[in-house]
């Protein structure tokens, strides 16, 4: 998992939460079949992937308080312990993963200020910035790069042929819809390729300006191998 996305907000609730009182809270909610106790540790400013667990925690405290027979409250009562537990385990992964940002942001930083623009084309670009040092002591030194790529669409050979012709407005929104999804795509592997590059320690200052991305696996936008050669 790369935890260079969790928000500032996000990092200061992780950092806030007593693991071993969580616990006990946890504990605490299953014995008496209520979550709210839960809410002193701002729970929901800890990132999307806590909130997650956090309702599906809830939902299994829930449904545990409403069930009756005792098979009902056996199966309701593992799947609330095994929620209890997950909660538990994502926010220790979390909190682990803000030390290793922060440790990281000591030599480098890397960010991305793209905002989708009003209508997309074939060609999408976005710019990823950021900034690194040799060493703790050392001035930041600043870059960007551009990756570009040119969207292509795909023909589905397993959809259903609609009943009606699709009108000639909704095949553009769908279009868009479509470049939009792929432009989200591009600019997390574009972020994620300069983390991963200046986090194995390599000289910044070899990242070009531009590169084209030709295809949007997870190593699509890999640009090092062109500067090293």
């Amino acid at each position: 998992m790369s935890y260079f996305d969790i928000s500032h907000a996000a990092r200061k609730a992780l950092k806030a939460i007593d693991e071993s009182e969580l616990e006990k809270c946890i504990d605490k909610c299953l014995y008496e079949e209520q979550s709210y106790y839960l809410q002193d540790f701002r729970l929901y400013d800890c990132g999307p992937y806590v909130m997650q667990q956090f309702f599906c925690f809830e939902k299994a405290v829930t449904t545990l308080r409403i069930s009756k027979s005792s098979k009902k409250r056996e199966a309701a009562r593992y799947t609330a312990l095994k929620a209890g537990r997950d909660l538990a385990a994502a926010i220790s992964h979390m909190r682990a993963g803000v030390s290793e940002v922060e440790a990281e942001e000591v030599a480098f930083s890397v960010d991305e200020q793209n905002f989708p623009p009003t209508t997309f084309s074939e060609r999408l670009s976005v710019r990823i910035s950021y900034h690194w040092r040799t060493e703790k002591s050392a001035d930041w030194q600043f870059g960007s790069i551009t990756f570009s790529y040119l969207a292509k669409e795909q023909p589905s050979y397993f959809s259903a042929v609609p009943a009606r012709k699709i009108s000639s407005a909704r095949q553009k929104q769908t279009k868009q819809e479509n470049l939009y999804r792929d432009w989200e795509h591009l600019k997390a592997i574009c972020k994620e390729s300069v983390h991963r590059y200046l986090k194995e320690g390599r000289d910044g200052s070899l990242i070009p300006k531009t590169f084209t991305v030709k295809s949007l696996h997870n190593f699509g936008a890999n640009f090092w191998d062109r500067t090293e050669t």
